[in-house]
């Protein structure tokens, strides 16, 4: 884990839940399984074909992690090539819902506990909408500042995977936010990351896009909102979209010349 300055570890967290903590993850869980699950493993599907076989003998942190173990999250095969899977959540109720697997640490992503160039790679799956966001907050600089800090304990890069919305419906949200003050939940368009990646100097190797009906029948009934479960449609008229991409790390001067 990084040393504070002082030289002093990070205060150490308990993984332990209360029995309320658990029941109301379960109940979670059991929504979110019901009406995402097929969304989900899709995704999964996406990213274990295409983007995890990169991860063979290295560290890989997930953040935002969610509980998730790690054949689950990168499949059974990539898994076992791995040399360390970290799971990292700020939440011990979703970091530990499907139990304790080793190797989890209950932290903040913008001040991960970790040394500088620690893993060679961090991930991040739909995660980023889950930071919020306040009235008079700067949305790029937030973002850009969980960019930083990842990137600064990977040594190869990230990749991401995150909801998008349409523009307007990214605009919508914003009037909303005038009025209420704070969004926990705040989703960002696909034109919104690429003024982000471009404002911050990113190095995007690689991005792509799917949209929901890319990943399920148009004609599969799913909530939009998983808090109003109870509202659904089919997925032909929800406007989600789900981006991917990779940042690599940027060699250093050091790395020119060694």
């Amino acid at each position: 884990m990084r040393k504070s300055e002082a030289g002093e570890k990070p205060k150490e967290k308990t993984l332990a839940l209360t029995d309320s903590q658990r029941q109301l993850m379960e109940k979670f869980s059991r929504l979110y399984h019901r009406w995402y699950g097929e969304v989900t493993a899709s995704l999964q599907q996406v990213l274990q074909e295409r983007y995890y076989p990169r991860f063979e003998g290295g560290v890989v942190l997930d953040v935002g992690n969610g509980g998730t173990a790690p054949d689950v999250q990168l499949g059974a095969e990539t898994a076992r090539k791995v040399d360390r899977f970290i799971a990292l959540d700020n939440s011990s109720a979703m970091l530990t819902r499907s139990g304790i697997f080793g190797n989890q640490i209950l932290g903040d992503c913008m001040e991960i506990p970790l040394a500088s160039d620690s893993v060679d790679y961090v991930l991040a799956n739909n995660t980023l909408h889950h930071f919020g966001l306040g009235k008079g907050q700067d949305p790029m600089e937030k973002i850009g500042a969980f960019f930083r800090e990842a990137l600064r304990v990977s040594r190869k890069g990230l990749i991401i995977n995150e909801l998008v919305i349409p523009k307007v419906a990214e605009l919508v949200e914003r009037v909303i936010l005038q009025a209420v003050g704070f969004m926990p939940v705040f989703v960002f368009s696909e034109s919104f990351y690429r003024q982000t990646f471009q404002r911050l100097e990113l190095n995007v190797a690689e991005y792509e896009t799917k949209s929901l009906m890319d990943l399920i029948s148009p004609f599969t009934v799913v909530p939009p909102i998983l808090e109003y479960h109870w509202l659904r449609v089919p997925a032909l008229v929800i406007p989600y979209s789900f981006a991917f991409f990779v940042i690599e790390k940027k060699a250093t001067k050091d790395t020119h010349s060694s």
